[in-house]
């Protein structure tokens, strides 16, 4: 049961995470100062891709190698974004849209695993230090 809520808890993060994250970056950069252009019809759009989002991370509670994990999660968030953003828009505009969304997936990424070496690295130093006192 607690592997379960465990894995509820890791896609509700993952979903307000990127829906509060594309709601952000939409309302800073890409409309104009008033967020009165940000429609319902724009803020379910944004609702939908982040569903798919946070139901991808399930991928990560499975037991499949690490590397095919993020492979599968970049995969369907890639297909979701296109899905969800692309229609009704001019290719060059899904193309750039999607360069920037795989540029920040990466970096996220790259984040998340520097952080995990990290703290890898801290809990070793804390059990040699441990060891070392007894």
């Amino acid at each position: 049961m607690k592997r379960t809520f465990s894995i509820i808890y890791r896609a509700l993060c993952h979903f307000a995470l990127a829906f509060t994250g594309i709601v952000l970056f939409f309302g800073k950069f890409l409309v104009d100062e008033k967020l009165d252009s940000l429609k319902a019809e724009s803020i379910s759009i944004f609702a939908a891709f982040s569903i798919i989002f946070g139901i991808s991370s399930l991928v990560f509670s499975t037991r499949i190698p690490s590397a095919l994990k993020v492979v599968l999660h970049f995969i369907i968030n890639s297909a979701a974004f296109i899905a969800t953003f692309g229609s009704g828009r001019p290719a060059s505009q899904v193309l750039v849209s999607y360069a920037l969304f795989a540029i920040i997936y990466f970096v996220v990424l790259a984040c998340s695993v520097g952080l995990n070496k990290l703290i890898e690295k801290s809990e070793e130093k804390n059990v040699r230090v441990k060891k070392s006192d007894k």
